[in-house]
């Protein structure tokens, strides 16, 4: 939790926020109280999303992050970020999105405004510390892995009294026998207040846990009984 605290305080510029927008952008999903995707309510950026499909793919990714971070705004209850969206953010796309993104919001979003603070629970650095403490947790019982490409997913569930972002990765040995392969997925969640001022409560668990069917059952019991303690 020091972790978030310390990420929620620094410097968005320090936390690669804008770097790492860019790449997930196509993987934020955004949530009501009920975990069903909030849809972008005006018809007109619907339509603007549909023809985004035939864009090139840096403009099609800005669109579809204009359309992100406007729900973002929405559900803040931010209007001043919500109008510095509508009105600034498709302007001067350039080739290099993550200096479009942090040229934007230096100009235009104010660096203490609540979807600031959210953004600096989206991304790598946010991560890091568990990610470190998990590897090591599993090599040093025999079970070291990485990440599968492209696995990183973001939900951010705006509740009633919470907010919620939670980040999904998924995971495989890196054994090349396949007895000692395996796979799972790994979550971080952190509850935030509604303001994003308090952090409420900071999680991992493990879902999907998937030892190779070749696997010794000795191995296997380890392996589950590892997920269900390495962050208990």
């Amino acid at each position: 939790m020091d972790t978030i605290i310390t990420k929620l305080e620094g410097d968005p510029s320090d936390l690669a926020i804008f770097i790492d927008l860019p790449r997930i952008a196509r993987n934020i999903n955004i949530l009501d109280r009920h975990l069903k995707p909030i849809e972008e309510p005006d018809l007109s950026i619907q339509e603007i999303l549909k023809q985004a499909q035939n864009s090139n793919r840096d403009i099609k990714m800005e669109i579809y992050m204009r359309s992100v971070l406007r729900l973002m705004a929405i559900h803040l209850n931010e209007p001043d970020s919500r109008e510095a969206i509508e009105n600034h953010f498709l302007e001067n796309i350039c080739t290099e999105p993550a200096t479009h993104f942090k040229t934007f919001f230096e100009d235009h979003v104010r660096s203490d405004s609540k979807i600031i603070r959210l953004l600096k629970l989206i991304n790598q650095s946010v991560l890091a510390a568990p990610y470190i403490s998990l590897k090591s947790r599993f090599e040093a019982v025999g079970f070291p892995f990485t990440d599968f490409s492209g696995s990183w997913n973001i939900d951010v569930v705006f509740g009633q009294e919470e907010i919620i972002v939670i980040h999904t990765k998924r995971a495989k040995s890196t054994s090349t026998e396949a007895s000692e392969s395996f796979t799972f997925k790994w979550r971080i969640s952190i509850r935030m207040d509604r303001t994003l001022t308090d952090v409420n409560h900071v999680s991992v668990t493990f879902c999907d846990v998937e030892p190779s069917s070749t696997m010794p059952q000795k191995n296997q019991k380890k392996l589950l009984n590892l997920t269900k303690t390495a962050f208990s």
